[in-house]
């Protein structure tokens, strides 16, 4: 009975730790937007539901949180972070604008799901899905060349 209430509460810290935004992710895809614009980057932002939706960790902890694709972002991408945890959500108003750029940016109902899109707001690719880093960035640096 110990060791299973400590795998319990072992796993709800791990969730409860990915439910705010990584550091140096916005959450607002406006401001990204015009950050883009100066910068002259792509802004990838993410959907995900970060305490409930298993590919979710997945892919932050297997692709999001690696070196490799930190250095790619640092170099090309402004990166926004759209969650809808279930525990401790963002404001309604925070919601309601993250829905609005998933449908604005037709990304489609599940999670996770990523858009990338120019500095003027064009989309240049959509990810669904997981998948290992290998094959994810592979993808993102044959699409952002």
């Amino acid at each position: 009975m110990k060791k299973i209430l400590l795998a319990i509460i072992a796993v709800f810290c791990v969730f409860s730790t990915w439910a705010k935004a990584p550091d140096g992710w916005l959450t607002d895809y406006d401001q990204a937007l015009k950050e883009a614009q100066k910068s002259h980057k792509y802004v990838f932002v993410l959907f995900t539901g970060s305490d409930w939706c298993p590919y979710c960790v997945r892919l932050r902890k297997d692709v999001l949180e690696t070196e490799r694709f930190k250095k790619f972002a640092a170099e090309k991408l402004i990166t926004v972070y759209c969650d809808d945890p279930r525990n401790d959500p963002p404001s309604r108003r925070q919601l309601a604008k993250q829905q609005q750029w998933k449908k604005e940016l037709k990304a489609g109902r599940g999670v996770p799901s990523v858009v990338v899109v120019n500095s003027k707001g064009k989309v240049v690719t959509r990810i669904s899905g997981y998948a290992p880093v290998n094959v994810y960035m592979s993808k993102l640096e044959k699409e952002l060349k």
